[in-house]
């Protein structure tokens, strides 16, 4: 799995979170096999990415080939995990838009992108209504989002390991392992999908709530349009 993920582009760091998802293969001495199982059931190390604490991920020996991963201990602050860092990040979205002098910058952009909910017209509709509360109450569903956006990152992670599979030579059988295990970590993330599809109806509910808001906003700039058209009453 090393060598198939060292066709990526992917720093240190995450080639190791991806392979520990994913799970590896070994050829140890005199062609002795060594499987290591898949880590994307390990709630363990989900929780430590979206909640902060300990886990234990594969991490290397050296970075050339990794010829002999150990489960090692890993430790994420409270500060550097997705509930923390999302929570601030829309608050920053809702600080810049409010601010018309401070646009979005290219992080909170692709933010945005990444999380496929429609959190700007969200933030926008509401400061527009004069209800900046309401706006900022959407950090309030950062588990959520955070979430989502694990999910949709552990996704393409096994994805791009099972892409960077197709330039190797391994032999049929350890191909078919390979792809074996992305495919039993790909039902875990799954399973943990289905878990949060409740997190995630409450979030759209909340998201339409605005849309009585955004029509009583169009209601009244028309009207006043017509008023000052000379078509109003």
């Amino acid at each position: 799995m090393w060598d198939a993920l060292a066709v990526s582009p992917y720093i240190k760091d995450l080639k190791e979170f991806f392979m520990s998802l994913s799970g590896t293969i070994v050829y140890g001495t005199a062609g002795k096999v060594k499987i290591f199982s898949p880590l994307a059931k390990d709630r363990k190390v989900l929780k430590a990415l979206l909640e902060g604490g300990e886990a234990e991920i594969y991490k290397c020996d050296e970075e050339k080939q990794c010829l002999n991963p150990q489960l090692t201990k890993i430790k994420v602050s409270k500060e550097k995990a997705l509930y923390e860092k999302v929570s601030i990040t829309i608050n920053e979205i809702v600080a810049a838009v409010a601010n018309d002098h401070n646009p979005l910058d290219e992080r909170l952009k692709n933010f945005l992108e990444m999380t496929k909910f429609p959190l700007l017209k969200f933030v926008t509709t509401n400061l527009m209504a004069n209800q900046a509360s309401m706006a900022m109450s959407i950090a309030n569903y950062s588990e959520a989002i955070s979430k989502n956006l694990l999910m949709q990152y552990m996704h393409e992670a096994l994805q791009a390991v099972e892409t960077s599979l197709s330039s190797t030579d391994y032999a049929p059988e350890i191909h078919k392992q390979l792809i074996n295990q992305i495919h039993q970590a790909t039902v875990y993330v799954e399973k943990i999908k289905t878990e949060s599809h409740n997190d995630m109806q409450e979030l759209m509910t909340f998201i339409e709530s605005s849309k009585t808001t955004e029509q009583e906003i169009t209601s009244k700039v028309t009207g006043q349009l017509k008023h000052n058209l000379g078509t109003g009453s």
